[in-house]
């Protein structure tokens, strides 16, 4: 089953392709992220 708090850390794993050492959460791109049964939304 997929959480809330496992996509947050796959998200933390994706990296900024012009800055790599840093993840598209912590440039504040993603703002929000939902599980509504088999799927996820990204905003």
């Amino acid at each position: 089953m997929i959480t809330e708090q496992t996509v947050w850390q796959a998200l933390n794993e994706v990296k900024d392709p012009e800055i790599p050492v840093v993840s598209l959460v912590e440039m504040g791109i993603v703002r929000e992220a939902a599980v509504d049964g088999d799927g996820v939304t990204v905003t």
